[in-house]
């Protein structure tokens, strides 16, 4: 290969152009291209004049050929320019005739820029190769570089508050007509959603929970409300398989138990019959085009955010939704590639912590994450409290909002687990909000949560959630169009 072939991937009249029309169109072309970064420029006096632009704009200082040359003056890097600053800048805005391609340019940049981040991270992933490090360790480093690349420069920088505030003001007014749907991922359980107002956009929900006490079920319940709702959902089962998660979902939606599915066997042991499969037909129909994705691989994190920053990619920011949700079923059964020799697992669970807020940040989708309660709650007969939660430290600190799913001792009863009973959200943490509980009902034989204004302090007031209930009323927005296979020929298989 000769050395030109290996001069890193750049295009110098692109990044001539974007600037042109930066000279040209000013705060208007700045802000349509205000995800560049200097170092998406590969000339250094591009690098300088788009770092200037920007220091400018931020001061409120306009942005002309004399600010910006005062600017670079001022950093000590006018003198860079071949023939002078005043010369360069005349040759650079005349090369483009209008401002309004700004965006074309600025794409073109941006890719070339992606391309030379990507040679980096593959030269640093081969010296990584000749070094003889564990091959997860090596792995989990290209996983995790490549995932971040496929959304580098998708966001934009920091917002002045002022440029902020009309949009806040708009979702605080659609909430207060009833309109949380719009701007909040619903849970779909009522009196919850009406304690925490659902899940906003870049949050981390923990949910915890000692086993066989409904954590899983929990997420189950509000993956398919959500699903149900329009809302895209991706779920990650470390713990069930996908045949497991299936059945809890048709028991859900058949009322059929979670048990005779299992087994093939009803009431008296008696084979399913046509009445039972008729449900399971309407149910498997009604479910077809809901846009829930369950992914049973226990992948490692790196896969995980590789798959969701794709799944993000296709299904929710390609389909032009508006919201989405992500969860992890459960924290502490995720690998984590990269973690050093001889770290702890409390290190490796605070890592994968802080890739869940990094994630839902880069997302903007909530991500709801399941972790393990230590066994302090049984030894001493109480409630749960953040402190239990296994290697808690860091979820504690990421958590926007923390839930535990509570039946109390009629969970691990022998004589009791299996009925229907008065159960409890408890929210331990909320960062946008109260504390407390939201009463809710558990129903045993399909293995769901549904709310419980009975014993709500309040009721239900008359006007929450607008005129229909999610669980009551729901419509399906399916991001898929396909037509739902005809499941109705399994009532004739006996």
């Amino acid at each position: 290969m000769t050395d030109q072939a290996r001069i890193p991937p750049h295009d110098l009249d692109a990044e001539a152009s974007v600037l042109g029309c930066v000279l040209l169109g000013a705060e208007k072309a700045l802000a349509l291209v205000s995800d560049l970064r200097a170092d998406d420029f590969f000339a250094p006096e591009h690098r300088e004049v788009w770092a200037a632009a920007v220091a400018l704009s931020g001061r409120a200082v306009p942005v002309d050929v004399v600010s910006l040359g005062g600017e670079l003056k001022a950093r000590g890097v006018a003198a860079r320019f071949d023939g002078g600053w005043g010369a360069w800048s005349a040759k650079t805005a005349s090369s483009v005739s209008a401002w309004h391609n700004v965006q074309h340019h600025a794409l073109i940049v941006r890719e070339r820029a992606t391309l030379r981040r990507l040679l980096a991270l593959a030269t640093e992933v081969a010296c990584r190769c000749y070094t003889g490090e564990p091959v997860a360790e090596v792995l989990g480093q290209a996983r995790e570089g490549v995932a971040a690349l496929e959304v580098d420069g998708q966001e934009g920088g920091p917002v002045k508050i002022g440029d902020a505030l009309s949009g806040a003001m708009e979702v605080v007014q659609s909430r207060a007509k009833g309109q949380v749907s719009e701007h909040m991922v619903l849970t779909g359980i009522e009196t919850l959603d009406f304690e925490i107002g659902g899940m906003a956009p870049e949050e981390v929900i923990v949910v915890a929970g000692r086993p066989g006490h409904g954590k899983t079920a929990f997420a189950d319940c509000v993956a398919v409300n959500c699903g149900l709702a329009g809302v895209p959902c991706l779920f990650f089962s470390l713990e069930m398989s996908l045949q497991q998660l299936v059945e809890r979902v048709l028991s859900m939606r058949s009322q059929i138990p979670a048990s005779h599915l299992r087994s093939g066997r009803g009431e008296g042991y008696k084979p399913l019959d046509k009445e039972a499969f008729g449900k399971l037909t309407d149910a498997s129909n009604e479910l077809y085009g809901v846009p829930l994705w369950i992914e049973p691989r226990s992948l490692p994190l790196g896969r995980i955010v590789g798959e969701s920053r794709r799944w993000h990619a296709r299904h929710v920011r390609g389909k032009g939704a508006g919201l989405g949700l992500i969860a992890i079923d459960y924290l502490q059964l995720v690998e984590v590639e990269t973690q050093r020799r001889g770290g702890n697992r409390e290190e490796a669970v605070a890592q994968i912590s802080k890739t869940c807020k990094r994630l839902a940040k880069d997302l903007g989708v909530p991500v709801m994450a399941m972790s393990q309660l230590n066994r302090e709650i049984e030894k001493s007969n109480r409630e749960p409290q953040m402190s239990d939660i296994r290697e808690s430290g860091a979820i504690e600190q990421d958590a926007s909002i923390i839930l535990c799913p509570w039946r109390g001792e009629i969970a691990t009863d022998p004589e009791r687990k299996n009925d229907d009973c008065d159960a409890d959200i408890i929210i331990l943490k909320n960062r946008g909000g109260r504390t407390g509980k939201a009463p809710v009902m558990w129903h045993a034989k399909t293995m769901e949560f549904r709310h419980d204004w009975s014993r709500s302090k309040t009721g239900r007031p008359a006007d929450f959630g607008g005129e229909r209930s999610l669980i009551d009323d729901y419509q399906i927005k399916s991001t898929d169009d396909t037509l739902a296979p005809n499941y109705g020929n399994w009532q004739d298989k006996e």
